[in-house]
């Protein structure tokens, strides 16, 4: 189980992109394999993190907004939020359950878009609408979940305006960017349009949500002076004021993740920190060396997931190691891998996720990009387990679903090829399942991974004719079933995110 709501946000119109917040197609993809491959060897202190799994957590309910992320159990069908292209770039809003049956309309204006931004627990649906009027500019809005009834206007400024978490009292946390600077503020208002706003950080920086913490906390990174980073937290009504979790006057700080007991975990220049969501205590050092750590990711015990980077000309050395989120004595190393410092011979360790039952799943990546998949303990034990290694292909780690399966993207004769996925028992037993492969081989066509439901159903879309249209699809986690058509008719639909 995630111990956070991953609800990362970077200023876009609705016209960027076709969901509020949406993943990128392929993470960790090849390409973005390739970037972090050039990060560790530049060292570049600057990092962004992502979280271990797309997977929902929790019973429909709250939801952050449009990634992986809602909720579902007990068996009950989720619902996949999706929009549709109605002609010329328009996108309507709906939703159908994870079987493919109940197709639902949600929002339908006849001029502007509308996008998928989070679930709440009294079963409203959040999203957000273009005002053509306002250059394109986004207001949130709230509908019942089965679309029946009147939705309600959320927020009505002129300014750009877009969803970043609902928290368990049903409060839309959203972000509002300013023409001028550009700067962007955050702010909560009830989804039910009741009350007025609540003010979670203003000041005169640029603030990003992060994440949305299990006592309904905002972390959130502000843009000291338009150059450097700094974590603060607030409470989600907006009560109590800033308070400042990492803010060094040198380095940027990243967030990373927080564990369940509140600890936010983050990178400051080459190494990493934690401390207190509620600012109390001082900064614990995770695995300090001389040498470069990143933390990647916080698992669901609390472990911190370490990558470390050690260049000894001219060979340069990739450690994946994992520590306490506390910054008590003592590191565990799970993978360790060497590469000539041109990559010229050898691998490098790029991290993937992890499972709730704590497998670490990395890769190891050489110089042509040749990326197989492997898991370790979390605490070191057992030994590396090979999860997908088909010579000269590129496979990388894409989610976990709600029984353990791993989710992996592979992409058939390397860089360029068609992708396909799969799926595999997280300690590598009892071989792979194929999910979804492309139905014309002959063309560049796609399965992306969007997301696993709390019922164990996978849910992809896949690039039609090469692109650009693409359709969504669902199909059990270990393959055993058909897939089924979510949306599938003439035109581009694409993954909102689960309710």
């Amino acid at each position: 189980m995630k111990m956070f709501e991953f609800v990362s946000r970077t200023p876009c119109k609705i016209s960027c992109s076709p969901g509020v917040g949406s993943r990128l197609n392929r993470w960790p993809g090849p390409r973005e394999a390739m970037l972090l491959l050039i990060f560790t060897l530049s060292q570049v202190a600057c990092t962004s993190s992502s979280p271990s799994s797309p997977e929902g957590d929790g019973d429909k309910g709250g939801s952050g907004g449009g990634g992986g992320g809602g909720g579902g159990g007990g068996g009950l069908l989720q619902m996949v939020a999706f929009s549709r292209d109605m002609g010329g770039g328009q996108l309507d809003l709906f939703a159908i359950a994870e079987d493919g049956s109940g197709l639902v309309t949600l929002a339908n204006d006849a001029v502007e878009s509308e996008v998928f931004g989070g679930s709440t627990s009294d079963n409203r649906i959040i999203f957000a609408r273009t005002v053509t009027a306002d250059g394109g500019n986004n207001n949130i809005y709230s509908i019942n979940d089965d679309g029946i009834g009147t939705e309600v206007q959320l927020t009505i400024g002129t300014e750009d305006e877009l969803p970043v978490a609902v928290t368990a009292a049903n409060e839309v946390v959203f972000m509002r960017t300013l023409a001028v600077g550009p700067q962007s503020d955050l702010f909560s208002v009830s989804a039910d349009g009741t009350g007025g706003e609540g003010t979670v950080a203003n000041s005169l920086n640029a603030e990003f949500s992060a994440a949305l913490t299990t006592d309904q906390r905002i972390v959130y990174q502000r843009l000291e002076g338009g150059i450097q980073f700094d974590i603060y937290s607030s409470l989600a009504d907006g009560s109590g004021g800033a308070i400042p979790i990492a803010v060094n006057a040198t380095f940027d700080e990243l967030f990373v993740g927080v564990t369940a007991g509140g600890l936010v975990v983050f990178n400051r220049d080459t190494n990493a920190f934690s401390r207190n969501v509620d600012g109390s205590g001082s900064d614990n050092a995770l695995a300090p060396t001389a040498n470069t750590e990143q933390a990647s990711d916080v698992t669901a015990s609390g472990l911190v997931i370490i990558t470390r980077t050690t260049i000894s000309f001219p060979t340069v050395v990739t450690d994946l190691v994992s520590v306490d989120a506390s910054g008590a004595p003592g590191e565990t190393l799970l993978a360790s891998a060497s590469a000539d410092i041109l990559l010229v011979t050898g691998e490098l360790i790029v991290y993937g996720g992890s499972t709730p039952a704590g497998r670490v799943i990395f890769q190891r990546c050489d110089l042509i990009l040749d990326c197989d998949v492997f898991s370790r303990n979390e605490d070191g034990s057992g030994t590396e387990a090979i999860l997908a290694a088909n010579a000269g292909e590129i496979e990388v780690f894409s989610g976990v679903s709600s029984d353990g399966l791993v989710i992996i993207t592979r992409e058939i004769g390397g860089v360029g090829g068609t992708t396909e996925l799969i799926s595999v028992n997280a300690d590598g037993s009892g071989g792979e399942n194929l999910l979804a492969t492309s139905p014309t081989p002959t063309l560049p066509n796609g399965e992306v991974f969007k997301g696993v439901t709390a019922n164990g159903r996978v849910i992809f879309e896949r690039e039609v004719g090469g692109g650009p249209q693409t359709d969504l699809f669902s199909i059990l986690a270990d393959g055993s079933a058909a897939e089924v058509p979510l949306a599938d008719g003439g035109t581009n639909e694409s993954f909102g995110g689960l309710f």
